[in-house]
């Protein structure tokens, strides 16, 4: 039996280091507004105009509300802080972060955001669904003794080598989860938001993308991924620790060297987050608990090697390629193609450290959704959680 840890406690206890340790909220956090934009976003604290830096008179109608002095317009300051997970609308202090604030909106009304969060949940429930249907034939999924390498269940799938079709499995299963679920939850706060009991700052129609576009994978690969694709709720509070330690150690912004401390430290953190995904007693554990943890971290530990391979070859390519060659369409093509075939192969890699946890906490012995399409139309009974 290993410690009761778990992924919202480490999270929680990160984030208050990096308010209370690592940041200097009251002098260094701005809230960056659009003013008279059309999504809403107006004024949020009034009495914080002696604040308000030159930004306001921009063209851009952009304000920015430093640390209001009143308690009344503090408290609401600082709510909006909290519930800005991925600090979008607000300066921190990392330039990186800074300059591409405020963001551009994703939607331009709440039924905007209320269609893709529908339409996200019925593509990502039938994934899921469906799935979990192969799933069902594959003992790989269910039994932690099998291996990756074996052969799968069907013969008319010989021509795909078993661990890339079951990463595909994986990666499905992941991508439906996160991706087009999470929408559904958020439709709550849009709801109180449209009758007037919450602000628009606080209302989901009003965030930046909760992802960003696939196309980020072709033009940057792993890092397009985990920098721009994926949902990004950690990264500022993974990456705060690493901004600590290059700027006590005076390394310069824009060096490899710092890129890669502050990479490598995000992950080392976000690993640590997640392994509280594994409960203290994995009901169909074969390994101790811890080691099924470390399998987890380890995911995540592995990804700065992907990402600086990625940065290091993009520099060595760049030096060697000749300027005329720069110039034609080529070089994009073929940089797409390999940062495809890159993410790919390193998904394969990857992703069986987090399918061996699945299998041995036991995820896939229960079916994913309550009401399954897959086995209604083949009569075997719609309801999945509820045996008759």
């Amino acid at each position: 039996m290993g410690p009761a840890v778990d992924v919202i406690s480490v999270d929680l206890l990160l984030w208050s280091f990096y308010f209370l340790c690592f940041k200097d909220v009251q002098n260094r956090f701005v809230y960056v507004v659009k003013r008279g934009s059309t999504n809403g976003d107006d004024e949020q604290f009034s009495d914080a105009a002696k604040h308000k830096t030159d930004a306001q008179a921009a063209p851009s109608r952009i304000i920015e509300e430093q640390y209001p002095a009143k308690l009344s317009e503090r408290l609401n300051w600082i709510g909006t802080l909290l519930v800005s997970i991925r600090m979008k609308h607000w300066k921190v202090g990392d330039a990186s972060h800074d300059r591409r604030q405020p963001p551009e909106l994703a939607f331009r009304s709440r039924s905007a955001f209320m269609n893709l969060a529908i339409r996200s949940f019925v593509r990502g429930y039938l994934i899921l669904d469906f799935t979990r249907a192969y799933i069902s034939y594959d003992s790989y999924f269910t039994d932690a003794n099998v291996s990756i390498s074996s052969p799968l269940p069907s013969r008319t799938l010989d021509f795909v080598p078993p661990q890339v079709f079951r990463s595909a499995i994986l990666a499905a299963q992941a991508w439906a989860a996160i991706s087009q679920l999470m929408y559904l939850p958020c439709l709550l706060p849009l709801g109180l938001n449209a009758l007037g009991w919450l602000p628009d700052e606080w209302s989901p129609h009003h965030w930046a993308p909760l992802f960003g576009p696939i196309s980020v994978i072709a033009q940057r690969g792993v890092r397009g991924f985990w920098g721009e694709y994926w949902h990004q709720a950690m990264r500022i509070m993974s990456a705060g620790p690493g901004y600590a330690v290059v700027d006590v150690l005076g390394i310069a912004p824009g060096s490899f060297l710092r890129y890669a401390i502050v990479t490598s430290v995000a992950f080392f953190l976000s690993g640590v987050v997640h392994m509280g995904l594994v409960p203290p007693e994995p009901l169909h554990a074969k390994e101790s608990v811890n080691m099924i943890r470390l399998k987890v971290g380890t995911f995540f530990w592995l990804q700065p090697t992907a990402i600086l391979a990625e940065v290091a070859v993009g520099k060595l390519m760049l030096a060697v390629c000749p300027p005329s060659v720069r110039q034609t369409s080529l070089p994009m093509v073929g940089r797409k193609v390999v940062n495809v075939a890159f993410f790919l192969a390193w998904a394969t890699f990857c992703l069986p450290l987090l399918g061996d946890m699945a299998r041995q906490i036991g995820y896939w012995h229960v079916w994913p959704v309550p009401l399954s399409l897959w086995r209604g139309i083949r009569a075997e009974g719609w309801s999945t959680w509820i045996e008759r």
